[in-house]
């Protein structure tokens, strides 16, 4: 499988609010063929909140319906099948070893304490996140002890292996990023200040199948678009402001 490429640009994955997320196209589509993103997951624009995510996903859902037609479809890898599912249910195999709750409550707390969270007050410097860094590395290597009783602990397993992998690309970018970019969300004690002749950039990343994290620089693209806007679903209204009423000030 190619790798995946994300952009993350804060201490936090925030949702709506940051511009954290996979590395899409005009049409959402991802990296790795096949695969599109919307709303949270979808880099590069921050606040786009609930609204922002409906119309993405309407763009998304659009190139997919357009891209069926496009040829013939691959085989499927019945080899890669079976593997993907010994690997998801693994932590059912076994005595049971560390709960899931565990793994979660030491990655919060790295997270917390070394990569700008909020008992630091969403501060940072070089020398917390290269400490982070060295406890993720070594939290990934202890989820192979994960165990699952049951479906839904099986399910919070990959959830703490998914953030572990997150977490892990997040601090690469945070570390690679040598300024404050926005304040009061994050603030990089060592590099103070807003650099935009050096770091006006999108910063990405490909995490490689043997676990290297490759850093990439791409440039803001400043430019103007000729956007055609889509018909308005039956009933839509626009409401267009009209003067208003009463006393003039």
């Amino acid at each position: 499988m190619a790798p995946l490429e994300i952009t993350g640009g804060e201490p936090h994955v925030v949702g709506g609010h940051g511009l954290s997320g996979f590395w899409i196209d005009e049409c959402r589509r991802t990296s790795l063929p096949g695969l599109w993103a919307a709303g949270d997951v979808a880099g590069g624009t921050p606040k786009k909140y609930a609204s922002g995510a409906w119309a993405e996903a309407v763009i998304a859902v659009r190139d997919v319906i357009d891209s069926l037609d496009d040829g013939p479809r691959a085989e499927l890898d019945h080899h890669q099948i079976a593997s993907e599912r010994a690997r998801v249910f693994a932590p059912m195999q076994g005595p049971r070893a560390a709960a899931p709750l565990e793994l979660e409550e030491r990655l919060q707390k790295i997270m917390d304490e070394y990569a700008g969270g909020k008992s630091s007050d969403y501060a940072y410097s070089t020398g917390e996140l290269e400490l982070a860094r060295s406890q993720l590395a070594r939290l990934e290597e202890e989820l192979a002890a994960l165990r699952a009783e049951s479906f839904h602990e099986l399910c919070l397993c990959h959830d703490v292996i998914d953030r572990v992998t997150v977490a892990r690309q997040l601090v690469e970018h945070m570390l690679h990023r040598k300024e404050t970019r926005w304040h009061c969300y994050q603030e990089r004690l060592d590099y103070p200040d807003r650099d935009d002749e050096r770091w006006m950039v999108f910063v990405n990343s490909r995490r490689h199948p043997d676990g290297r994290i490759e850093m990439i620089e791409r440039p803001v693209e400043r430019a103007s678009l000729d956007v055609v806007l889509p018909p308005l679903a039956d009933g839509a209204v626009i409401r267009r402001p009209s003067a208003r009423r009463g006393r003039q000030p």
